[in-house]
């Protein structure tokens, strides 16, 4: 892992263990990385979470997802980490999981699950609610574009994207989320210019 600051790349330490298609967010100077795969097949889903003490630059192990998927959207938002939906597979094995992690109580909730089961779909926080865009099915790439409030526990649905894409960047400021690149179709595709 590396990180850019002060106009500089330098190393962070190294992971615990190798990880791919995860997800990641901030808070309170930790960085979370959370679900992902550690190698090949189906066995090498990650079943621990980790974070960086971005202050001691230390890594710490804690208890992974349920179900352990990979190709997930990851957000903060108010001082927790979401996790929604990604898949335990092929892009068949997509699931509309819904998580949360308290990180002054470390502990995982179960949230109601998202409207739509979706890999390689993209999370961020906008507006005080945690907003989902993107991912692939056998079908296609997915259009719906969700919306969870944990204020009221629910999901709502907002316009869908006018350019569904997979493995797209996701990012929120303020009220607003945004969507860029992505696989335009379901596999190894991306975006045109």
């Amino acid at each position: 892992a590396w990180v850019l600051f002060d106009r500089r790349w330098r190393p962070l330490p190294r992971l615990p263990e190798p990880r791919a298609a995860g997800g990641a967010a901030i808070v309170r100077n930790k960085l979370y990385v959370v679900g992902g795969v550690r190698g090949r097949g189906a066995s090498a889903l990650a079943t621990t979470s980790l974070y960086l003490d971005l202050r001691t630059l230390g890594w710490r192990a804690f208890r992974g997802l349920d179900p352990p998927r990979e190709h997930l959207g990851v957000a903060a938002l108010m001082g927790k980490v979401y996790a929604v939906g990604g898949r335990t597979g092929g892009l068949d094995a997509n699931v509309a999981t819904a998580e949360v992690y308290d990180t002054v109580a470390r502990g995982w909730t179960r949230l109601p699950d998202a409207p739509t089961a979706r890999g390689g779909n993209g999370a961020a926080a906008a507006g005080r609610q945690v907003v989902v865009i993107g991912g692939e099915r056998p079908g296609g790439t997915i259009a719906p574009v969700e919306a969870f409030d944990p204020r009221s526990g629910t999901w709502r649905a907002l316009p869908p994207s006018p350019r569904p894409r997979h493995g797209a960047a996701v990012a929120g400021i303020g009220r607003t989320a945004y969507q860029a690149l992505g696989g335009p179709e379901p596999g190894l595709t991306v975006s045109p210019r």
